[in-house]
């Protein structure tokens, strides 16, 4: 993939479920990590990346995919800014 990812920033929401409980971080939703974009996610794409499947500029990798249910590892490192 030729983008680095960029910190969006997500949003907060109203707790739906007890309005007296702070509010809920969007990327908690689910759309954390995102090569489509969707406004509550928290890493995405600096370019216009559409969210219609006809329209995605991405595809998986789906023999790399564990199956549902399998223990996975995230590991997230900031990159270092490049010399200029």
């Amino acid at each position: 993939m030729p983008h680095s990812w960029v910190f969006a920033g997500s949003v907060f929401f109203p707790n739906q479920d007890d309005p007296k409980q702070p509010p809920l971080y969007a990327a908690n939703g689910g759309d954390v990590i995102c090569v489509s974009n969707f406004p509550d996610a928290m890493l995405d794409l600096p370019i216009k990346s559409p969210q219609d499947d006809a329209d995605r500029l991405y595809e998986a990798f789906t023999e790399r995919i564990p199956p549902m249910g399998t223990p996975v590892t995230i590991i997230l490192e900031p990159e270092p800014d490049k010399k200029k």
